[in-house]
């Protein structure tokens, strides 16, 4: 039993240690990438009309505008 005893505090230490470790990676994830807009002075009308207007790529998967779609069947 007192093996068993020994491994308690441990584990939990390495617990702590690992949570401690992955909420700092998150932490600097969020602060490089979403802490601070890259362009302050767009609106939100803007960042809209960029995002829902963009055309797809030509050779993109998601461009529906194949020749088969344009001959009649």
């Amino acid at each position: 039993m007192n093996a068993r005893a020994d491994r308690g505090p441990r584990l939990r230490r390495e617990l702590v240690i690992a949570l401690a470790l992955k909420f700092a990676a998150i932490f600097v994830l969020w602060w490089l990438f979403f802490s601070n807009p890259v362009d302050e002075h767009l609106t939100e009308a803007q960042v809209g009309a960029t995002v829902f207007d963009a055309a797809p790529a030509p050779n993109s998967p998601f461009n529906h505008s194949s020749k088969s779609e344009e001959t009649p069947r």
